[in-house]
């Protein structure tokens, strides 16, 4: 079954080892910035971790930048933990790009076996 989401906190259908990708896709308008994706892990429900965490610098004006950063998560209870996302840049100039017609910014979850 798939994942199910809830007030930006993921949950997973099934225990196992799972790999989380999170692609991210940023626009700044302005020079000298920086933006951060961060995958944050929780193993109790509460407390939430960064796992992994890109960063990209905008040098120049009008200027994009991708991060993608993976996390492998040992999901030993479906009702303990879990997965959120987040970014963190420098200033409103920066915006997070989207497309209905290819990935730029979201999430990809892998099964890879059993814990």
């Amino acid at each position: 079954s798939a994942m199910s989401v809830s007030s930006g906190r993921w949950t997973f259908p099934s225990t196992g080892y799972w790999l989380v990708i999170m692609n991210h896709q940023s626009y700044s308008s302005s020079a000298q910035l920086w933006g951060d994706a961060i995958i944050q892990i929780t193993t109790n429900d509460s407390t939430y971790n960064d796992a992994a965490f890109g960063s990209s610098s905008y040098y120049a004006s009008s200027s994009f930048q991708s991060s993608c950063i993976m996390a492998v998560v040992d999901v030993t209870d479906v009702t303990q933990v879990k997965v959120s996302f987040e970014v963190e840049v420098a200033s409103g100039d920066i915006t997070t790009t989207g497309n209905t017609g290819n990935q730029r910014t979201g999430f990809t979850f892998i099964r890879l076996g059993d814990t």
